[in-house]
C-alpha cells in the first residue's frame, strides 16, 4: 500500500470510529432518559455518514457475525439483567399506556473499527426514532410533541423499509418496529393504522412463537399490547 493511500485512508478510518462512538454515547443517553442529548449525539454520528469513508461502499448486513440480531442481543447485554427488566417492563405502565420498546442499539467494542455500512446507517435512523419517541412522550407542550411524534413516525417507518429492502431478516426488529409504530398511532388517535400495526405485530407473534424463537425478551409487553385483538379472537372462536 502506498503511503498516500495509508495517509488518505486515516481520516476514513477516524470518521467511521468517531460517528460509531457518537452512537454508543446516544444510546447511553437513552437509556438514562436525556433524549435531547441522545438526538444530538446522532445528528452529529449522522453528519459523519455523510462522508463517503463511513459507509464505504457495504450492503451486506452481516459483518463477520455482527449482524442486526448480533447487534440486539448485544445491546441488551450491555445492561445488567436488572436494569435490562426495567427497560422492558409493562407493569410501569398506567392501564391508559401501552409498551414502548425502549432499548437502544449500541455497537460492540470488538466492531467499533469494522465499517458497518447500511447496517450502521440502520442503527443510526432506528435509534433516532427512539429518541424522539422517548422525548415526545415527556413532552408537555403539545405542538412539540406532535412535531416529535411525527418525526419518529418517519424515522420508524424509514428503518422499517430499510430492513426489508436490506433483507436483515430479523423477526425482533419487525415486532420491535411494528409495536412502537402502533404506540405512536394510540397516541395520535389513529386507531386504524394502530389496529394495522398490531395485526402485523401479532401475526409475527405467532409465527415466532411456532418456530420457538427464544431470543424475544419483550413479548410480555407485545402480549399487553395486542392482548385486545386476542381477546377478540378468541371470544370470535367461542361464539
Amino acid at each position: 500500500m502506498s503511503s498516500h493511500t495509508q495517509s488518505s485512508s486515516q481520516p476514513e478510518v477516524k470518521s467511521h470510529m468517531v460517528a460509531q462512538s457518537y452512537n454508543n454515547k446516544a444510546a447511553s443517553c437513552i437509556s438514562d432518559g436525556r433524549n435531547e442529548h441522545a438526538i444530538r449525539y446522532l445528528a452529529k454520528a449522522f453528519q459523519l455518514t455523510s462522508h463517503p469513508a463511513v459507509g464505504m461502499g457495504c450492503r451486506q448486513n452481516n459483518f463477520g457475525g455482527h449482524s442486526l440480531q448480533a447487534c440486539l442481543r448485544y445491546s441488551r447485554s450491555s445492561f445488567s439483567s436488572q436494569d435490562l427488566k426495567r427497560q422492558l417492563s409493562s407493569e410501569k405502565m398506567e392501564s391508559s399506556e401501552g409498551f414502548i420498546h425502549r432499548v437502544p442499539l449500541r455497537i460492540s467494542s470488538h466492531s467499533i473499527d469494522v465499517p458497518l455500512g447500511s447496517l450502521f446507517s440502520f442503527i443510526l435512523t432506528y435509534n433516532m426514532a427512539l429518541a424522539h419517541h422517548l422525548s415526545a412522550m415527556e413532552e408537555k407542550k403539545e405542538n412539540q410533541r406532535r412535531r416529535k411524534l411525527q418525526k419518529a413516525l418517519k424515522l420508524y417507518e424509514l428503518s422499517y423499509r430499510w430492513h426489508v429492502q436490506e433483507e436483515m431478516n430479523c423477526l425482533a426488529f419487525s415486532m420491535i418496529i411494528a409495536n412502537n409504530l402502533s404506540e405512536i398511532h394510540r397516541v395520535a388517535k389513529n386507531e386504524r393504522k394502530r389496529q394495522m400495526c398490531l395485526q402485523n405485530l401479532l401475526s409475527t407473534m405467532m409465527y415466532v412463537h411456532m418456530v420457538d424463537y427464544g431470543e424475544v425478551g419483550e413479548m410480555d409487553g407485545f402480549v399487553q399490547n395486542t392482548s385486545p385483538l386476542i381477546l377478540k379472537g378468541q371470544c370470535a372462536g367461542a361464539a
